[in-house]
């Protein structure tokens, strides 16, 4: 499906409009800032093929039977966190020779104490973040064919195995030592800064393909069935989303019928006809679920 700024205008996609709610502020159910903004990148570009269409679909359904595990899914404080420390321009210490490690790690602690310190909260969130990480891999039910989230799962699975993030374990007195600590920072930010990178944009994106289910979920929207061949359009019920007390109304477009004509008085409910087709249209090439409402 190709869009252009007009259509998307038009759709009320992205409205600027401060007293106007747009289509991406009624799907935007992310818990992270980052997972926003892979939301939006995700409705700035919908999908042309079905194979990507059915693969969200199949994302969806699965997060919506096993919505519970998703539940570890890092809220905003913790990514925003572990974003900022990993992106930031902290010092570092750089030295693998054990006695060099000592001497920088403690001169780091007491002659920056500021930068240590936010060094400490970096260290602390990603931790947390693998943890909570590595406890979604643990409550996922077994997935054998779930789209898109199968293979989001699988890289993050993949990731958490890799020997140096293995390897860390939690403090036994609530805290790590300062050369645990810089240790750790060395993994994080060094051997391991494109691992955790990764993590990152991976987790933005199960938080955007989780506002997409509960969107689906909560507003009891029906996937659509997605076949492969000639254009054909067929929908019963189908509504505009964003007006409240909609009446539903049939569309049915094929090869031997390709046109409607659309006609009525001024006011008579033209433009949001159109718009219902239009906005069912590009929820469909998202991979997300078709408003449906009931006749009156």
């Amino acid at each position: 499906m190709e869009t252009d700024p007009y259509t998307l205008d038009d759709l009320n996609i992205f409205s600027t409009q401060t007293n106007k709610i747009s289509l991406f502020n009624f799907c935007d159910h992310t818990r992270t800032n980052g997972g926003s903004k892979a939301l939006r990148k995700r409705m700035e570009q919908p999908f042309s093929t079905v194979e990507k269409i059915l693969s969200v679909q199949l994302s969806i359904t699965y997060m919506n039977e096993h919505h519970l595990g998703f539940e570890n899914l890092p809220k905003n404080i913790v990514m925003k966190n572990v974003d900022t420390y990993i992106g930031g321009a902290l010092p570092m210490v750089n030295s693998t020779n054990p006695i060099e490690f000592i001497i920088e790690a403690f001169s780091l602690w007491f002659n920056y104490e500021k930068f240590y310190f936010s060094i400490v909260r970096g260290v602390k969130f990603t931790c947390t973040l693998l943890k909570l990480l590595r406890q979604l891999i643990k409550n996922m039910p077994k997935l054998s064919s779930s789209g898109e989230i199968l293979s989001l799962l699988d890289e993050i699975k993949i990731i958490l195995a890799r020997d140096e993030l293995t390897k860390i374990k939690s403090p036994k007195n609530g805290s790590y030592s300062v050369l645990q600590t810089i240790r750790l920072d060395q993994t994080f930010r060094l051997k391991e800064m494109h691992s955790i990178r990764k993590l990152i944009l991976l987790t933005y994106e199960i938080d955007a393909l989780m506002a997409m289910a509960i969107c689906t979920k909560n507003n009891g929207f029906i996937l659509p069935d997605i076949k492969p061949g000639a254009p054909h359009i067929q929908a019963k019920e189908l509504v505009q989303p964003l007006v409240e007390n909609a009446i539903g109304n049939n569309m049915i477009l094929h090869p031997k019928k390709p046109l409607l004509f659309l006609t009525g008085p001024n006011m008579a409910g033209k433009s949001t006809y159109l718009r219902a087709v239009g906005t069912a249209l590009y929820l469909a090439h998202l991979g997300m679920g078709v408003p449906q409402g009931k006749r009156v």
